[in-house]
């Protein structure tokens, strides 16, 4: 490559800067690059690729350090594993052709969360409401039907202390092995190195 390819690249890559800016930095590599006279070439090795080199200096305009694993990208992203506009395509298009049956996951997962959720909140409620109706019927001389009531209040109470951990177990696991499903999926659909 030489100077004025690098500078010409490096302008393009500066287009996040504002003019002066990026007057300032194209003015400070080019001297660089003349003081280097013959080296030009070993210059230009030493400093990367002009999108490297834009990287670093837009991160140090916006107050942004870059770590190691981003460098190695900015110097070399065709061996970074990260998505083109095709794999992009591709994976939206997995997507979307396998709706039918990830929204029917979904619903079903959604449906088992509510449903364990429902069950606990019931048994809580009539933990509480069941032996207040007891009294109530106590208070009106209904001493069978007050007694039945307490005692089912207290037998909900039981119950729910009984499950309300499995049910938010529930929940908590499923709800995290499904978000490491997707996360795992979308991996796989948006690496590079998976697509011909």
């Amino acid at each position: 490559m030489t100077m004025e390819l690098f500078l010409q690249e490096l302008e393009k890559n500066l287009h996040g800067l504002k003019s002066e800016e990026r007057q300032n930095a194209l003015a400070y590599y080019r001297e660089y690059l003349e003081e280097a006279g013959d080296a030009v070439e070993q210059a230009l090795e030493n400093l990367g690729s002009p999108q490297s080199v834009a990287q670093r200096i837009l991160s140090e305009s916006a107050g942004i350090s870059l770590d190691s694993e981003m460098m190695a990208y900015l110097e070399h992203p065709e061996n970074s594993g990260s998505p083109d506009a095709r794999d992009i395509l591709f994976g939206v298009s997995v997507i979307l052709l396998t709706s039918p049956f990830w929204l029917t996951a979904v619903f079903i997962w959604l449906m088992i969360v509510f449903t364990l959720a429902m069950i606990a909140l019931t048994f809580a409620a009539s933990a509480i409401l069941a032996p207040v109706q007891g009294i109530v019927f106590l208070t009106n001389h209904l001493l069978g039907d007050g007694l039945w009531n307490i005692g089912a209040g207290l037998l909900c109470a039981g119950v729910t202390m009984l499950i309300w951990k499995p049910c938010l177990n529930g929940i908590v696991k499923s709800s995290q092995f499904s978000w490491k499903q997707t996360v795992h999926v979308c991996k796989k659909l948006f690496r590079k190195e998976n697509h011909i």
